[in-house]
């Protein structure tokens, strides 16, 4: 189970999203598929935000790792909307 949302932070940049987009590229031309599918990004996802997900100590007590509330985060999206899963909010912060 994913913590609760005051227990962590995620710091993405552009770079990310760039990080993302050509390493779900890669995978999905290992699989010989011409496009990109949500399947790709939700493979490389964790690998490419573990590092930008600052877990709190609340987390920690938890026993919830990056990776868990990267997926538990990707398995909550609209695959063909994009909407952002129900509670969560984006903070300009």
């Amino acid at each position: 189970m994913p913590p609760r949302q005051r227990s962590l932070r995620l710091f993405s940049l552009t770079s990310s999203t760039i990080a993302i987009a050509e390493a779900a590229r890669v995978v999905a031309l290992l699989d010989r598929r011409p496009t990109v599918g949500f399947e790709d990004v939700r493979t490389i996802a964790p690998d490419a935000l573990r590092h930008r997900l600052v877990m709190s100590y609340d987390a920690a007590l938890e026993r919830t790792d990056a990776a868990q509330v990267i997926v538990a985060l990707l398995a909550a999206l609209d695959e063909v909307g994009g909407a952002l899963p129900k509670g969560v909010r984006v903070d300009a912060t």
